[in-house]
């Protein structure tokens, strides 16, 4: 059987959004007022960022990313910073998350802006518990990764490669129903005797309202913990 395809590796992203970032400072001592900035790029660990005054490279900064959704807080350390005479000076920062909430914003903003028409195909990994019609019987399967075109599934049975199936995907509302496809599986199962599949979903459109369902599934677990 075919191996499963490696995941995209991550990329930095242009994205001008508005920041608040003030500089890091010990429990107890008054944090200092914030200043206004903008990135100019965005990666899994990582900022760009035009600052109005030049900071001194291994500064620690927390950074409020300000999204039409979300106010995303990160805690990061300035790496680089270069510019000339005069503001804006651009800065590069390696970043981490504050809380599980802003990890999951974070990761879904960084998800959603991949997809544009100049990025690699995004995946996103999630945790969500499907079930699966398949020519052999009803299967319960976990989401473990999605993407705009299909699914990444861990299912307790290898399925044959082009075999067809339904994807039952839990929303709010109920279950969503989208028809794939076995593009590929792996040769052996995990630890836990589940085989990763790679499954295509048949009608584009149809599989983005399920890439939908499944990204809001992951959120309301994510926040539920």
């Amino acid at each position: 059987m075919p191996s499963r395809p490696k995941t995209p590796t991550r990329q930095r992203i242009p994205l001008a959004l508005r920041v608040a970032w003030r500089p890091f400072v010990e429990g107890g001592t008054t944090p200092p007022g914030a200043q206004v900035g903008e990135t100019t790029d965005v990666s899994e660990h990582g900022l760009g960022l035009r600052l109005p005054v030049r900071l001194d490279r291994g500064s620690l900064l927390e950074v409020a990313v300000r999204t039409p959704e979300d106010t995303i807080r990160l805690s990061g350390r300035v790496v680089w910073s270069r510019g000339g005479s005069s503001a804006p000076f651009a800065h590069g920062m390696v970043v981490a998350p504050q809380t599980p909430k802003d990890r999951l914003a974070w990761e879904l903003l960084l998800f959603e802006q991949g997809q544009g028409p100049q990025g690699r195909p995004a995946r996103l990994a999630v945790a969500v518990p499907v079930s699966c019609q398949t020519v052999v019987g009803p299967l319960q399967a976990a989401a473990c990764n999605v993407s705009p075109g299909g699914v990444c599934l861990l299912l307790p049975r290898a399925l044959a490669e082009g075999e067809e199936l339904v994807l039952l995907v839990p929303r709010e509302s109920g279950l969503f129903e989208v028809n794939g496809r076995v593009a590929w599986a792996e040769a052996e199962a995990d630890a836990a005797g589940l085989t990763a599949h790679g499954i295509i979903f048949v009608d584009p459109q149809i599989g983005q309202a399920a890439m939908e369902s499944l990204l809001q599934a992951h959120r309301r677990a994510a926040l539920s913990e």
